[in-house]
């Protein structure tokens, strides 16, 4: 069995793991599960990170919502030669214990309506499905 390293950080743009941000961006802009880049949590976002020896492999960014006292999963992503493996239910875990101690009381998540890997891994961690998310696009990107 893999060791991995999970870690918490403040700013996920001011840590080494942020150029994993463009290859999450590039997949899923690739899959066509985006069409357009997504940076909105660049600057801000803490993250739950994965490493392997000296190499980082995933992340799982997210915003603490004080007002109602929970967590909001802005993205994740594992490199692909890592899937499979317990990385990302590992980092999930590692942000449930931290969500906990600050006294938060969910973690909030979404993904695209046609990822079927993502919703059923969530499931699995022991996610539920609690809303439909519509979009009206007042422009197009």
């Amino acid at each position: 069995m893999t060791n991995f390293t999970y870690l918490h950080t403040p700013k996920i743009n001011a840590h080494p793991a942020y150029r994993l941000v463009a290859h999450a961006n590039y997949e899923l802009i690739q899959s066509g599960l985006v069409d357009r880049q997504y940076d909105s949590f660049s600057y801000k976002a803490e993250a739950i990170v994965a490493k392997l020896d000296d190499d980082y492999i995933g992340f799982i960014a997210f915003d603490e919502v004080d007002w109602s006292k929970s967590v909001d999963i802005l993205c994740a992503w594992v490199k692909p030669e890592h899937r499979g493996k317990g990385v990302h239910t590992g980092m999930f875990e590692m942000l449930v214990k931290h969500s906990r101690e600050k006294g938060y009381i969910a973690i909030h998540t979404a993904t695209h309506v046609d990822n079927v890997d993502a919703q059923r891994a969530f499931e699995r961690q022991g996610r539920k499905a609690v809303s439909i998310r519509y979009e009206y696009r007042l422009e197009e990107w």
